[in-house]
């Protein structure tokens, strides 16, 4: 994953991530010490784990009513899930944030010498795999597909009455009955003039 901030008349500032191992959404810090956190410009640095903390990876895409666990995805930090080195919240705008030590990575300036909230200008994320990982692809789209077409067909059912159907076990007379008296009536006030 490679991100790119806004810096105004200044070179680029330019960082990423790399995790090894294929992700799962999930609730909890998930990978190995082959992930790593890299700074491409100002300067090019590469942030390598340092073994004192299993903090390396964070992908969660559950929106949980009033739990600790964000939504987003973020890079070291620790284990309450109350910070992160590197955070891409799923308001990106708002509250993705970068830090310059956790317990997970080496320290130092990951963006520049930004330290909390970022404006992220684009966002790159490379897959690398092999076949299998483009047979898990294209399941999920389509268990995605699948999903989004069994919810419009549910709103297209809601939206539609079956008027037979509704009016099936009513008198239709006790309905309708008074529906035209109003006629009746101003006939006969024309009837009497």
């Amino acid at each position: 994953m490679q991100v790119q901030l806004y810096s105004g008349n200044q070179l680029p500032i330019i960082f990423g991530a790399y995790n090894p191992n294929p992700w799962s959404d999930g609730l909890k810090y998930q990978s190995d010490s082959g992930c790593f956190l890299i700074s491409f410009s100002p300067s090019f640095r590469m942030f390598s784990s340092t073994g004192n903390d299993n903090c390396y990876a964070y992908l969660n895409t559950k929106n949980i009513d009033r739990s600790k666990y964000k939504v987003g995805l973020g890079f070291g930090g620790n284990s309450e899930h109350t910070s992160f080195r590197l955070w891409i919240d799923d308001e990106i705008e708002n509250k993705s944030k970068v830090s310059s030590e956790d317990d997970t990575y080496q320290p130092g300036y990951l963006a520049g010498e930004i330290e909390g909230k970022i404006n992220i200008l684009y966002i790159e994320v490379w897959g690398l795999g092999g076949k299998q990982a483009l047979i898990l692809q294209e399941k999920y789209r389509q268990e995605r597909l699948e999903e989004y077409l069994n919810i419009l067909f549910r709103l297209e059912r809601m939206r539609k009455v079956d008027k037979k159907q509704f009016f099936s076990g009513f008198d239709q007379a006790m309905f309708f009955e008074k529906t035209f008296a109003h006629r009746d009536q101003v006939r006969e006030e024309i009837s009497k003039e």
